[in-house]
């Protein structure tokens, strides 16, 4: 393909090609330059900040959910612990994050878990966007000598609906491949082979539809270079790649990584109007010419929740730069796959300008629309109708920010420049610290609002899915997807009412479940002994302080008692002293030393500070420490190993 694409291209003349006569005219130039640089970074950090309103301040005030951004911060935690995820959230449909959709975009980005946390995501979404628009920019300025005809263009970028949308619902991998699009159409215009190959491939594992995607782009770039036979070979290269690498990911990556899930069938495929795989599907189209086009704008579903769904896109799409699709229809085939994929769903939901379903007409429509512009004889004609665009798009996409025909758009979360988009019905502040309370490592069942930010940890689910969790987070009243409200309710009031369930935080809303060990049926009584630094002589009477070092063996939490809310069910550190040769033991019950914090199954802990006091008598015994679950049993009366260490026990003045 290198080759192929290396082909001649003729320089646009530049600036740097101008003759100058002096350094009278330079200085004026070079502050031209200056300004309109000032001008370029100065949109990109506006913008920036408006993007990072919508996402970020979503994520932070729980506006982001377990599908999708929760599915995707687990992933990240796991790819950055180097090893492959196991989709707990979505499981038993999936069992693997790979075999759902291949995409190979978050095991690159997940270095960054360590240094951006939850917010990772979401951070490299915003930036894609920016170089996507930045890109935009680069494309127009390399074609035009006019500087503000690229600015433009890039706020066109920047101003499009599909943003705004992908912005208001979590992170995407196909958002995020879409930044490429301005990028690789730059340089295979500009005969870049290698830099062409990379933001072809980049797209191909951003997600495996982008390969059908990559099929339309193709056929695109063919009949806009169709004068250039190298041109012309390259972009049908790429499309027999995508179509390639679409089959073999569908029919052997996907199954492979799915395993015994994988079912016979992509199970993305929810297309019926048109048949029951892609080969039907094609068939149909190629068949049935006149039907395919009429499904675009009718109701197939015949659900009246979906009317007005399919047009209200077409309108938007129109104002937003889509005339320019019919006066450059070349750039419309490259929409085509998009417009398949949407409009001929199973899933009205994805019909129209919500989520993340619109974001790939963004970059085809800016450069459509100023494809068009630069066409214009006059540099005041091009003006004109630049700035036309541009204020079009803005109000439409306000107009669609505060209104829009699906009963599943939220406002709230969109509406960056209303207040009401940065307040919660609910003490946000008091959520995250109530969250404190849970373990880092412990298995964890949370709303759908709030798994974003505990899905850093080996297993999380989507409540009411419980399975093995050791807790359980709620607010009570609050966003009860996937139940309804009375459904929510009654499962609230049996977990309260559950005597396999402690209640440990109940304030503003708020419920924290732990699992009570006393139902584990022994399983979370397991300690392993690691180390210990016990003296061999005490003073009868005197008080130590000794260090230990245990793990928890088994497969629940042991929570502290602080984090308890009191002695009930909390788990301490206490001891034994038994005889020597073995008897009655001497004293049972031995002073209680509190864990520092809940300790996970398989996490270790070691106290240097727990208070054991030796017996009054002088004598030989032994020390048996152990760990009791306080209301309930000692450890060992579970079945656990204690630790036992001899120490002779004398007089002060031996």
């Amino acid at each position: 393909m290198r080759s192929i694409l290396a082909a001649a291209t003729k320089p646009l003349p530049t600036d740097a090609a101008m003759p100058v006569t002096g350094t009278v005219e330079l200085q004026p130039r070079f502050v031209a330059v200056q300004r309109h640089s000032v001008a370029v970074a100065s949109t990109l950090v506006v913008f920036g900040l408006v993007f990072c309103s919508i996402s970020l301040v979503n994520h932070y005030l729980f506006r982001s959910y377990a599908l999708d951004l929760g599915v995707f911060n687990n992933a990240l935690y796991d790819y950055a612990h180097l090893r492959l995820n196991h989709y707990s959230l979505v499981q038993p449909l999936f069992y693997n994050f790979l075999a759902d959709h291949f995409s190979l975009l978050v095991p690159m980005i997940s270095p960054l878990y360590w240094l951006l946390g939850s917010y990772t995501l979401l951070v490299v979404q915003i930036v894609a966007i920016l170089l996507g628009g930045y890109g935009v920019y680069v494309y127009f300025s390399e074609r035009t000598q006019d500087r503000f005809l690229p600015l433009l263009a890039m706020v066109h970028f920047f101003s499009v609906w599909g943003i705004y949308s992908a912005l208001a619902f979590d992170y995407h991998e196909n958002v995020v491949g879409t930044m490429f699009v301005p990028w690789l159409l730059h340089y295979f215009d500009k005969g870049r082979a290698r830099a062409t190959i990379v933001l072809f491939l980049l797209i191909l594992v951003s997600k495996e539809s982008m390969a059908l995607w990559m099929m339309g782009i193709s056929a695109g770039l063919m009949l806009l270079h169709f004068k250039e036979k190298r041109k012309v070979l390259a972009a049908l290269l790429m499309g027999v790649i995508s179509l390639l690498y679409f089959m073999a990911v569908i029919n052997w990556v996907l199954p492979t990584f799915g395993g015994e899930s994988a079912g016979p069938y992509y199970y993305h495929f929810k297309y019926s109007v048109l048949g029951k795989s892609f080969s039907e599907a094609i068939a149909h189209v190629l068949l049935h010419p006149v039907e395919f086009v009429s499904l675009m704008f009718v109701n197939h579903l015949n659900e009246p929740l979906a009317d007005g769904i399919k047009w209200e896109l077409h309108y938007v799409v129109l104002l937003s730069g889509g005339w320019a699709l019919l006066l450059r229809p070349k750039y419309l085939v490259m929409l085509l796959p998009i417009y398949a994929q949407k409009l001929f769903n199973d899933e009205f939901q994805k019909w129209g300008l919500n989520y993340q379903y619109s974001i790939e007409f963004v970059p085809i429509l800016s450069i459509a629309v100023f494809t068009v512009v630069l066409s214009l004889r006059t540099p005041r004609a091009a003006r004109l109708l630049a700035v036309g665009a541009v204020l079009l798009t803005m109000g439409t996409t306000v107009w669609k920010l505060e209104s829009q025909v699906s009963r599943w758009y939220v406002p709230q979360r969109a509406q960056f420049y209303r207040a009401w988009h940065y307040q919660q019905g609910f003490d946000v502040m008091e959520l995250y610290r109530a969250l404190q309370v849970i373990p880092n490592g412990a298995k964890v069942s949370a709303q759908s609002f709030i798994v974003p930010h505990l899905a850093f940890r080996e297993k999380i689910y989507q409540f009411p899915a419980v399975n093995d969790a050791d807790y359980i987070v709620i607010l009570d009243k609050e966003y009860p997807y996937p139940l309804d409200a009375a459904t929510f309710q009654k499962k609230e009031d049996e977990l309260l009412a559950s005597s396999d369930w402690q209640v440990i935080y109940a304030e503003n809303k708020t419920y924290i479940f732990r699992r009570s060990m006393a139902t584990s049926s022994g399983s979370g009584h397991r300690a392993e002994w690691l180390d210990y630094q016990v003296p061999a002589e005490m003073v009868a009477g005197n008080q130590y302080a000794v260090s230990v070092a245990f793990r928890n063996a088994g497969d629940v939490v042991w929570p502290a008692r602080g984090a308890a809310g009191g002695a009930t069910g909390a788990v301490d550190i206490s001891y034994h002293w038994l005889p020597a040769e073995g008897g009655a033991p001497v004293v049972w019950d031995g002073t209680r030393t509190s864990l520092s914090h809940d300790i996970a199954p398989g996490e270790a802990l070691t106290l240097t500070t727990v208070s054991v006091t030796a017996p009054p008598v002088p004598g030989t015994y032994r020390l048996q420490l152990g760990l009791v679950e306080e209301e309930f049993a000692w450890f060992e009366q579970q079945g656990a190993q204690t630790l036992t260490v001899p120490v002779s026990v004398g007089t002060g003045g031996d």
